[in-house]
């Protein structure tokens, strides 16, 4: 019997691996926009906010990118089996 694979197809790694630099790319961009321009103390807390989002989705590419496996599904701060 074949036995089917449960890692995501190497196409889907590669555009996860993309969505995560892209993600990590915007979450920077982010978060060093909000602190340069500073117009008031609420814009910097909600753009830094966003940043902290922008970069917990560009973990979760990076890691269906580089362990196959869905990352919403993994119990936070458990060691990799």
């Amino acid at each position: 019997m074949n036995k089917k694979s449960k890692d995501f197809h190497p196409f889907i790694r590669a555009c996860a691996m993309l969505g995560a630099v892209s993600c990590g790319f915007f979450a920077i961009a982010l978060f060093v926009s909000s602190l340069v321009a500073l117009p008031n103390i609420f814009t910097v807390l909600v753009g830094c906010s966003k940043a902290i989002l922008i970069s917990m989705l560009s973990w979760a590419f990076w890691y269906a990118g580089k362990f196959g496996k869905n990352p919403f599904l993994r119990a936070p701060f458990r060691r990799q089996e």
